[in-house]
C-alpha cells in the first residue's frame, strides 16, 4: 500500500483477512492507477462492517463487506470524468477489476483476485 492507508479505507481496526483484502485492492488496482494518472484518488468508502453497510443501504453481497471495493473520487471530476481518466490507465497497465460502476459523483471499483475479475462496467 503506497498511496492509501488502512484508516482511510475503513480497515484500521478490521479483522486480518479484511486488511489483507484491502492491501490486495490497493496493490492490484488503486496504487497502480494512482501512479498512472498522477492525481490523488480520494476514498469515499472502503471496507464496511455489516452494520455500516446496512446503514448506508449497501447491497448485502457488497464487496465492501470483504474489503475488496472502494468508492473513489478525484477532485474536480464527476463520475463519468473519473471513468475517462482511470479506464485508459487500467487498460494501458493491463490491470483487471471486477466492477467499475460510474455514479454521478464517484466511481465504485472492486477487485476479486481470487475469484476472477469480471471487468464489468456499469452506470449506476
Amino acid at each position: 500500500m503506497i498511496y492509501f492507508s488502512y484508516a482511510e479505507l475503513g480497515a484500521a481496526d478490521a479483522p486480518e483477512q479484511i486488511r489483507r483484502n484491502v492491501a490486495r485492492l490497493c496493490s492490484g488496482l488503486l496504487d497502480p492507477v494512482r501512479e498512472a494518472i498522477g492525481r490523488p484518488i480520494l476514498i469515499n468508502s472502503g471496507y464496511r462492517s455489516p452494520e455500516h453497510n446496512r446503514r448506508v443501504g449497501g447491497s448485502p453481497t457488497s464487496d465492501h463487506l470483504r474489503g475488496l471495493a472502494a468508492d473513489i473520487r478525484i477532485a474536480g471530476l464527476t463520475g463519468p470524468g473519473i471513468k475517462k481518466l482511470i479506464l485508459p490507465a487500467i487498460t494501458r497497465l493491463g490491470l483487471t477489476f471486477d466492477q467499475l460502476i460510474v455514479y454521478p459523483r464517484f466511481v465504485h471499483l472492486s477487485y476479486r483476485p481470487e475469484e476472477g475479475n469480471r471487468e464489468m462496467i456499469l452506470v449506476g
